[in-house]
């Protein structure tokens, strides 16, 4: 027992984000806030904040003291929204509307929180837990235990893909769809948005080069098992991203594929085995004929439901760029304080015009930068750039980095989060549990410090 509390208390945090990360994938796919698998995620990520504070230290603060900062202001910003205040200090449009609706029934309020809907605004607050906790648990830990993560969402990410064969080749309302609001018939994987399983994988194009060109160049048997790992891990993936029907996807598949192809271009070119590397590899030929052979086999097959979607008839396919006119006529309305996190989809209820009415409903604005600034108004979009800024500080940091493994987990986690933050320019995955946690990882990755455990090796040595 002793043994075990000793293992616990050295990679506790660890092996908590491990468990909180497994448990987000299983059973955090989805951006409503109805599915009752977050019945237990939620707790589950309540338990592992818990630990997380309990094991926090000062010094995990100082060394990450930009990144907990910008997180202490986004919770307490979101919580604000649930405070009382006087009902003249609030303003914008969809108030005034709730002070008439209020004056017409008679209904006299004095005091009421920012946000038009306390119940959205408060599931937006429990959903901030869950990143919160992975972000806790995760400036605790060291490169060496941070580095370990990547293999791990490999694996996650592997294991979705073939999930979403399973699905393509059974019926489209199978047993292995997890969600009931879903896109029922598509390769969906773990999620329940076909836009967010093919974003997922588009993402594994980068971590799987970096998994390979952070392998030690004196071990060359595993040297080589990551390289067939990183092509036929990258040549599966492409049929896998065609069949879920994700234009978003498919766009964001290419660009993995070019961060890949960067990755494996400026890794270290020094000597294995006593001979210098050839400027053309014939690993490159061959993926590229397997890619194109995929590529043609799918869609032979009528199974490239992204491209077909791409080129379909407008009928077919659907014009955001009219809806967005309205969020964004919203946003502007509710400038200074917002409608409150999570209150999106009931101030568009309010606003959405007569030409726009149909059968369907928007539960989120399909970009999240409107979305950012009809929930949070100017003070959250200032937030959102000081972030930004954080963020693109870190290529300064990259290019300073020693040339080492660190350099490459920098790169992978900012490479990632653009393709992320590209994805949410159309979408909103950000908005899923799994992609949260997993948007924590990579943001660490990338602007974290270099924390340093006892006996660490000397890290390998990438680039020239």
């Amino acid at each position: 027992m002793s043994n075990f509390i000793k293992q616990l208390s050295e990679n506790g945090a660890f092996l908590v984000l491990c468990s909180l990360l497994i448990a987000s994938f299983a059973m955090g796919g989805s951006a409503r806030p109805d599915p009752q698998s977050l019945a237990i995620l939620r707790p589950l990520a309540v338990l592992a904040l818990g630990f997380g504070i309990w094991k926090l230290r000062i010094e995990h603060i100082r060394k990450n003291k930009e990144i907990c900062t910008i997180a202490a202001l986004l919770a307490v910003f979101s919580g604000a929204f649930l405070v009382p205040l006087p009902s003249g200090l609030l303003g914008g449009s969809a108030q005034e509307m709730v002070t008439n609706v209020n004056a017409m029934a008679n209904i006299s309020i004095n005091m009421r929180p920012l946000a038009i809907s306390g119940s959205a605004t408060l599931n937006a607050n429990f959903a901030l837990l869950i990143p919160l906790a992975a972000l806790v648990l995760l400036v605790q830990l060291d490169r060496n235990q941070r580095f370990s993560l990547l293999p791990l969402c490999i694996a996650l990410g592997m294991g979705s893909s073939l999930l979403g064969l399973l699905q393509s080749i059974g019926g489209s309302n199978g047993s292995l769809y997890f969600y009931d609001v879903t896109n029922n018939g598509s390769a969906v994987g773990f999620f329940a948005n076909r836009n967010h399983q093919a974003l997922f994988l588009a993402l594994l194009f980068p971590m799987l080069a970096t998994y390979h060109v952070t392998t030690d160049k004196k071990d060359h048997r595993l040297q080589k098992y990551r390289l067939w790992l990183a092509l036929i891990g990258s040549i599966v993936l492409i049929p896998l991203i065609l069949i879920t029907g994700s234009r978003s996807g498919l766009f964001a598949g290419l660009f993995g594929i070019l961060a890949a192809f960067w990755i494996f271009r400026h890794r270290d070119v020094s000597m294995v085995r006593g001979k210098k590397k050839d400027p053309f590899n014939w690993r490159i030929l061959l993926a590229a004929g397997g890619v194109a052979a995929l590529t043609a086999v799918t869609l032979a097959m009528a199974r490239a439901e992204a491209i077909l979607r791409l080129f379909a008839p407008p009928a077919q396919t659907d014009d955001r760029v009219e809806f967005w006119q309205v969020i964004w006529d919203a946003g502007y309305g509710q400038l200074l304080w917002g409608a409150g996190p999570g209150g999106f989809a009931d101030l568009y209820k309010l606003l959405e015009p007569k030409n726009l009415l149909d059968a369907s409903y928007l539960n989120h604005a399909h970009n999240d930068f409107l979305e950012l600034l009809v929930d949070y108004g100017i003070l959250g979009v200032i937030l959102a750039i000081a972030t930004a800024v954080l963020f693109l500080n870190c290529y300064r940091k990259v290019d300073r980095a020693a040339h080492s493994r660190d350099q490459a987990l920098r790169f992978l986690g900012m490479i990632c989060m653009v393709m992320l933050l590209l994805g949410s320019a159309v979408d909103y995955p950000l908005r899923t549990p799994f992609i949260s946690v997993l948007a924590t990882i990579l943001f660490v990755w990338s602007c974290g410090s270099r924390l340093t455990s006892k006996n660490e090796p000397h890290a390998p040595k990438l680039v020239d």
